[in-house]
């Protein structure tokens, strides 16, 4: 008989013991279970985190590319300035040799009309003087012969 008691209160006791492991199992699922609501809402932060990083990553990516694109074109546009401004010079080159080419003719025909001037007047003086002595009664050549021959000779050389 002694055995079946012991027995029962082993039973017994076994029965607390899992009515003990129950009360701890329900206090360990309510605490996984506020860990598991906790869990959730950490992990829709991180993936609400995730998709700001990468909306930003997204932004900066479409910045580099728009740099590079505008670097691209601001470095063609320079490079086609440096082309048309080898050109200027080059065209400015040919214009200074024109232009003293033209230069060199105008001066060779100015002296040159110049030459003939000078040699016509030269020429119409000397007339007058030679009039103004074969006609010594001539009143106007006699007295502006010598000025109207110091004008002619002494004129201008431009």
């Amino acid at each position: 008989m002694i055995l079946y008691v012991l027995l029962a209160l082993i039973f017994s006791f076994c029965i607390i013991l899992s009515a003990l492991v129950l009360v701890k199992n329900s206090e360990m699922s309510r605490e996984l279970w506020s860990l598991r609501v906790e869990l959730l809402n950490v992990s829709s932060l991180v993936q609400q985190c995730q998709d700001q990083q990468d909306n930003h990553w997204k932004a900066v990516q479409t910045g580099i590319r728009e740099a590079k694109s505008n670097i691209a074109t601001v470095s063609s546009k320079v490079q086609s300035g440096n082309d048309k401004l080898k050109t200027v010079l080059a065209d400015i080159t040919d214009i200074k040799k024109t232009l003293q080419e033209l230069e060199k003719k105008v001066l060779t025909q100015c002296l040159s009309l110049l030459y003939r001037e000078k040699h016509s007047r030269l020429h119409f003086a000397s007339e007058i003087l030679f009039w103004n002595l074969a006609l010594p009664n001539a009143g106007f050549l006699i007295c502006c012969g010598d000025s109207l021959l110091q004008a002619l000779v002494s004129s201008p050389k431009g």
